[in-house]
């Protein structure tokens, strides 16, 4: 028997293997992984075949951060991403914040959106509806995180200022140190992309993907690196289903009160 399913970025159909998986195990006894493929028919009740949807999905052709590679301007995934942008920016703040697991204020917020546009990211074919939130961070550039307030004592930005010459915490927020001068900084970069859904068969929680985060302090021409690590990207899983839900709710008040 064959199992079929929508694609949850190109709703083109997908063909689930090991479904069944509880039953069939490998020659160590082990259970198969449970994963998709896509499928280049259309799948009666389920889903028709797009190619150009296809061929700009990401999860079945995964792109890095890292490439030059556009769309053009008039194309329609161009246009989702920018409605997205506008429909759901909260959305793409709470994952941002997950991300640093610090507090962003609007005003560091609205600076990386800005260099979202300056650069027209919705324009790379490597930044989709699902990846949007991590795209945004990865193209924010250099971003001053003096105005950031630290989530917990394990975070990016608090082991970063627990490193610093400048800065120091107090009440739980990022203070100067009497009689200096300079800034705290961030930037993403180094994205990893995994091959294709089908060939890595991710778990909900491991997607392949990953991106390096650094920390910086700036005195004059000077820059110290206070934090560098690679944060694997958990929660593309997390800001589909959160966009869905929205989505499912919205619907649900206009049936019940109609288009306001």
């Amino acid at each position: 028997m064959r199992h079929y399913a929508t694609c949850p970025e190109c709703d083109n159909p997908v063909q689930v293997i090991n479904l069944d998986v509880d039953t069939r195990v490998d020659g160590a006894g082990r259970s198969l992984p449970l994963y998709a493929k896509h499928t280049a028919f259309n799948v009666q009740g389920i889903a028709d075949y797009d190619e150009e949807a296809y061929d700009e999905c990401s999860l079945a052709n995964p792109r890095s951060f890292n490439g030059n590679e556009r769309r053009p301007s008039s194309s329609r995934f161009a246009n989702d991403v920018l409605q997205l942008l506008v429909r759901e920016p909260d959305a793409l703040h709470i994952i941002a914040e997950r991300f640093l697991d610090a507090y962003i204020p609007d005003e560091l917020f609205a600076a990386m959106l800005k260099q979202f546009a300056v650069q027209q990211g919705h324009l790379y074919r490597a930044v989709t509806t699902s990846n949007l939130p991590f795209a945004v961070l990865y193209m924010s550039g250099s971003q001053d995180l003096f105005t950031c307030r630290p989530k917990s004592g394990t975070s990016p930005v608090a082991l970063a200022v627990s490193k610093s010459t400048i800065f120091e915490m107090k009440n739980g927020r990022i203070a100067r140190r009497t009689g200096t001068k300079g800034s705290l900084r961030f930037f993403v970069t180094d994205h990893k992309q995994a091959k294709s859904l089908e060939d890595t068969r991710p778990s909900s929680e491991d997607t392949g993907q990953s991106m390096k985060l650094i920390i910086e302090e700036h005195i004059g021409e000077e820059k110290k690196a206070l934090y560098s690590s690679r944060h694997e990207l958990r929660d593309i899983t997390y800001f589909r289903n959160l966009v869905g839900k929205r989505e499912r709710f919205r619907e649900m008040a206009r049936e019940s009160f109609g288009e306001r």
